[in-house]
């Protein structure tokens, strides 16, 4: 019996072959010979997919075509809830988008499978109008509780949905809701909504008026994992290690690097002289979490379901049980703690990683610093921290190391240098409340961490690889030509530069250490970081674009990611002689654990925005029509998409709002024209802009603008 996708694929051939004239079931059943026992059952579900995912449609006489021979087209529908239309992409993988002016929606949203008849073709292509939504794949939505006096609406978290959907809920249903308040809710089948989308009242989630809620919301809404429970956090509080030998390293100086609110220690570093002169040794040592979590055990298949720590700002959703993160497993400096160790012997002079050693052992961390400690130790000498000279040494040593190293890899594997500073939202847990915002660039202290940790994360693949052991690998691929086209337009804005230099990673580089310098240098960098794609897992060895590395898992943070668990429990299996994950397994293990990273990234920026959001609602109710430097990131045919460098989001400035209220958009689709001053707004232009509304319910910044400050490519306004 053919497999699903072959079947589903013969059918549609089949109807294919009928034309308009269409085909009847049986003689379709008849042709496959699907007439019988388990091959009636498949065809009866393949065929039911297809006819619910709009590919093939029902004529009169109970015959049936494909969608295209009825003059219409398939495909998954996304909405510009701003402007009110939208665009569908067709299944058909060689086909153009479809443009759907906003009174051809027919009640239609994002992520809607739908069938559209095509009308006209104009400048911007063909355009189409929806004649049947076939499937709603969104069906649960968190978002806010509004009451316009007559009748109950939501206005969901998810940005690309209406910004209202009327909430059908009884009165007993809402009387312990109020206005504000987070609620879940279900979107109702097209057949039930109408042409307009309507949404069934779920479940309250928690008050609108405080950060609580909002976490809380987010949370939902991602289906993010809930918090261990007391129970469970008490039988993971039984667990001990599981034995195996060790190597003793409790005589080596070990330190822990990490951030001032760190609440787990996976990673600890240590430094040694050679047994070659020229040579030092670098240990890099690990949490050995495969010793308390075991493949097939509870706690492995808990953290498996979650398979990231996910960390929102006022909350962390740890990957294992806090006994076992922030205790057990966890690098404490003065206790005796199992360790997974690689040691890396480096020529101090060139750099160059020689070898590599991994090993358990037991290790005693020595001091636990933070990077802010040794960012004053190595670098800019302020707030030196008092430690001891042995301490002291170390670091010193450690830091000459890992320039060293960073130096060859930027020669032998020309990695892309593109760190973009971070503005994070300072956050207090218990209760959440915002202390404020802070800039978080990459300093000497960070790269020291980085460089041994990647150093150690390489040895481990090449490990897994040349044992052929399966495990996971982290892949990145390269950016595809028409994103570094797109790029192009900020590479312009780097003196000295040129769109050639895309395509050669030396020059590449040297164009971005020139942008990182500039003004705009934190747009460029996120520009060109955008133009990329996503980094994934993998349990086949693939190319690391960024890193300029062929080989590459993910080692050092099994506390807080399940593929570094995993890659772990494969080398326990190897050393102590136990059964090793498949390959089929590991490949299982990757898709998921990709997915979920980018949930959790989802989750995070999502809760970042809003408590920005709320940040700004708070200053401007102390400090009302402040300005703000602003910098144009998009030209959109209806305003611009601005960011704010001192709060790290993005707002809208609508066209509408600047003076005459005429406007027009270039003809290169990069820059906006007013009728009413004869300005020109431009990618990179800098702008003053007041706050005119801050939405943390849709996480969305709205401005206007205050004057228009232009200045030269790459330089701030005067």
């Amino acid at each position: 019996m053919p497999a699903n996708d072959d079947l589903r694929q013969a059918i549609l051939e089949h109807v294919r072959r009928a034309g308009e004239a269409g085909v009847r079931r049986p003689d379709l059943r008849r042709v496959l010979d699907c007439r019988k026992g388990g091959r009636q059952d498949a065809f009866r579900e393949a065929f039911r997919q297809l006819l619910a995912s709009g590919r093939i449609l029902r004529k009169r006489g109970g015959r049936y075509s494909l969608a295209e021979e009825s003059g219409l087209v398939a495909g998954t529908i996304s909405v510009n809830v701003n402007g009110g239309y939208g665009f569908v992409t067709p299944d058909t993988t060689d086909a153009s988008d479809l443009f759907v002016p906003p009174k051809y929606l027919a009640g239609a949203i994002s992520g809607d499978r739908v069938l559209v008849r095509i009308m006209e073709r104009d400048e911007r292509g063909y355009s189409a109008a929806v004649v049947r939504i076939v499937d709603r794949t969104c069906e649960a939505v968190v978002g806010c509780l509004d009451d316009d006096g007559r009748d109950f609406y939501l206005r969901p978290m998810q940005r690309n949905l209406p910004d209202r959907i009327l909430l059908l809920a009884g009165e007993t249903d809402l009387e312990e809701v109020a206005p504000g308040d987070w609620i879940q809710a279900r979107l109702l089948p097209p057949d039930q909504s109408g042409d307009a989308p309507a949404a069934e009242f779920v479940r309250r989630i928690a008050s609108g008026a405080d950060l609580r809620g909002d976490l809380d919301a987010v949370v939902v809404e991602f289906g993010l994992a809930d918090p261990y429970s007391a129970a469970e956090q008490q039988a993971a509080a039984n667990l001990v290690p599981r034995p195996t030998e060790r190597e003793d390293c409790r005589d080596i100086t070990i330190v822990t690097i990490d951030p001032e609110d760190a609440k787990d220690f996976d990673d600890g570093i240590s430094f040694a002289r050679g047994t070659e002169p020229g040579q030092v040794v670098i240990g890099v040592h690990i949490a050995d979490v495969a010793a308390y979590v075991a493949p097939g055990s509870e706690w492995d298949a808990a953290a498996r379901s979650r398979s990231f720590t996910a960390y929102l700002p006022g909350r962390t959703l740890p990957m294992l049980p806090k006994i076992l993160a922030a205790d057990r497993c966890s690098l404490i400096a003065g206790r005796d703690t199992p360790a997974h160790s690689v040691f890396l012997t480096v020529d101090e002079v060139t750099g160059q990683v020689l070898s590599a050693r991994r090993v358990h052992t037991l290790i005693r961390v020595h001091e636990r610093l933070t990077f802010s400690q040794v960012q004053a130790l190595i670098g800019d000498g302020i707030g030196r921290p008092e430690v001891n000279s042995q301490t002291s040494a170390t670091l010193g040593a450690l830091a000459r190391t890992a320039v060293a190293m960073r130096k060859f890899r930027r020669r032998f594997e020309e990695f892309l240098e593109a760190a973009v500073p971070d503005v994070r939202v300072l956050c207090t847990e218990n209760p959440p409340r915002i202390l404020g915002l802070q800039r978080v660039e990459q300093n000497r202290a960070h790269e020291l961490v980085e460089e041994f940790m990647l150093a150690a994360n390489s040895a481990v693949a090449r490990e897994l690889h040349g044992r052929e052991l399966p495990g996971l690998y982290r892949i990145h691929p390269p950016p595809q030509d028409e994103a570094l086209a797109q790029f192009g337009q900020w590479a312009r804005l780097v003196p000295n530069s040129s769109t050639t230099a895309l395509q050669e990673r030396d020059q590449l580089n040297a164009l971005l250490a020139r942008a990182g310098r500039l003004p705009l240098g934190d747009i460029i960098l996120n520009a060109f970081i955008r133009t990329m794609s996503r980094a994934s897992y993998s349990a086949a060895p693939g190319e690391h674009y960024g890193l300029g590395k062929t080989l590459y898992s993910h080692f050092t943070s099994p506390i807080r990611r399940y593929p570094d668990l995993v890659v772990h429990q494969q080398l326990w299996a190897l050393d102590n002689g136990e059964p090793i994950r498949s390959l089929a397994e590991c490949t299982a293990i990757a898709e998921a654990c990709t997915a979920q990273e980018i949930v959790c990234d989802n989750a995070y920026y999502a809760a970042c925005d809003r408590l920005k959001l709320r940040h700004v609602r708070e200053l401007e109710s102390r400090d009302p029509g402040t300005c703000h430097e602003a910098v144009v990131a998009k030209v959109a045919t209806d305003g611009l998409l601005l960011y704010l460098p001192e709060l790290g989001l993005q707002g809208f400035l609508a066209a509408s709002l600047f003076r005459g209220q005429h406007y027009r958009r270039g003809k290169d689709g990069l820059s906006l024209q007013t009728g009413g001053s004869g300005k020109s707004y431009k990618c990179g232009d800098f702008m003053q802009v007041q706050i005119r509304r801050a939405d943390p319910v849709r996480g969305e910044l709205s401005l206007q603008p205050v004057q228009l400050r232009v200045s030269a490519a790459g330089g701030w306004p005067t």
